[in-house]
């Protein structure tokens, strides 16, 4: 089940004022089915890190004192009131990567795949991964 909340609410808890101007924020989040296994935290990491590099909107974000894998998009806008049309496309997205990569990250979170082997298979099915080079 999809999550959503406007965490710029929160901001009135820490004495935080808020301007008409600011820009609103909705949160979107999706808890995976599974956690990760103290074994496969860091492959798991890895991997989630190396996806987020597929995903226009939104990560994968790894908890680490529960090992609970959660997909997080946030959109921002000018009011609360956000188009439906624009939550319903970020309601999909959403949906749509975490069934796409749910799949792949499990086995990895379970121990049994390495994030090594993983990218390779996915090299392997013709998906390339964009580089990223440290700055110069």
């Amino acid at each position: 089940m999809v999550h959503g909340i406007f965490p710029d609410e929160l901001s009135g808890a820490f004495g935080a004022e808020r301007s008409p101007d600011d820009i609103v924020f909705l949160q979107l989040t999706l808890p995976s089915p599974f956690t990760v296994e103290a074994t496969g935290s860091a492959d798991t990491a890895l991997l989630l890190h190396s996806l987020n590099l597929l995903t226009p909107i939104g990560q994968f974000i790894l908890s680490d004192d529960k090992g609970l894998i959660v997909f997080r998009s946030m959109l921002p806008h000018q009011a609360h009131n956000l188009p439906s049309t624009l939550v319903v496309e970020a309601l999909r997205m959403t949906r749509f990567f975490a069934t796409e990569f749910l799949s792949i990250i499990e086995p990895v979170a379970q121990g049994l795949k390495t994030c090594r082997d993983t990218l390779d298979e996915l090299a392997r099915q013709g998906v390339r991964l964009p580089t990223v080079t440290a700055a110069r």
